[in-house]
C-alpha cells in the first residue's frame, strides 16, 4: 500500500501550523513545516517577527504585511524574499520595528517550493 498524504491548514492567532497523517501501515504523523509571526515590546514601541521552522529541508518565498492603523494614518509596511531552512532549522522571515503605540495587523503568506502554503494571522497585540 502506497503513502497517502492528506494536508490541513490550521489557523491561529499566533500563526498556522501546516499538518500532515500519512496513511499507510505504521499511521505516525509526520512533522510538518510551520509558520509564525510574534510580537515584542522594544524601547519606544513593537517589534514584529515572521519565523518558519522546516520538517524536512525546505527552501521557498515569504510575503509579510504588516499594517499599522495608528494616530498617523495607516502605514503598510511589506517584506518578501527567499529562504532556505535545514531539517528542523527555525528562520527569521522578516521583522519591523513600529514606533509609538500602533494598532496591528500582520500577515504572512509562505510557499514552500514543494508546493506547501502556509499562511499566519497575528499576532495578538
Amino acid at each position: 500500500i502506497g503513502l497517502v498524504h492528506a494536508l490541513a491548514l490550521m489557523f491561529g492567532i499566533s500563526g498556522c501550523v501546516a499538518a500532515a497523517t500519512i496513511a499507510g501501515t505504521d499511521r505516525k504523523m509526520a512533522t510538518m513545516p510551520k509558520c509564525e509571526l510574534a510580537a515584542r515590546p522594544v524601547s519606544g514601541g513593537i517589534e514584529v517577527e515572521g519565523r518558519f521552522t522546516a520538517g524536512p529541508a525546505a527552501t521557498g518565498q515569504y510575503d509579510l504585511t504588516i499594517l499599522d492603523n495608528g494616530s498617523g494614518g495607516l502605514t503598510t509596511i511589506r517584506q518578501s524574499g527567499r529562504f532556505g531552512a535545514g531539517a528542523g532549522e527555525t528562520v527569521q522571515l522578516g521583522a519591523a520595528r513600529i514606533g509609538g503605540a500602533p494598532d496591528l495587523e500582520a500577515t504572512m503568506v509562505v510557499t514552500l517550493d514543494q508546493g506547501v502554503v502556509l499562511a499566519c494571522e497575528g499576532p495578538a497585540l
